[in-house]
């Protein structure tokens, strides 16, 4: 997930980041992408995102929190269960 200035940019930096988060261990999430181009229009003075990218971002935060749940209800069980 990301905002530039630009049409693009923030595609670039995310790429160029994925060795890092591999070398760091992190499980980067690579199902869908949230690319907020052209940043300065989209958000308003309060820094509240605007219409237009909200209801993919709320698709995809919704999508990686029943993973995130289903993940750790996994460890949860595993964790009483002695495995």
């Amino acid at each position: 997930m990301g905002a530039t200035i630009g049409s693009g940019g923030t595609a670039l930096s995310q790429a160029a980041w994925l060795p890092v988060l591999r070398f760091l261990g992190m499980r980067p999430w690579f199902e869908s992408a949230v690319l907020i181009s052209d940043a300065a229009r989209q958000f308003d003075s309060d820094g509240r995102l605007g219409a237009l990218y909200r209801p993919t971002l709320l698709e995809v935060t919704d999508s990686r929190l029943s993973i995130v749940r289903e993940e750790v209800k996994q460890s949860l069980v595993a964790a009483l269960i002695g495995k």
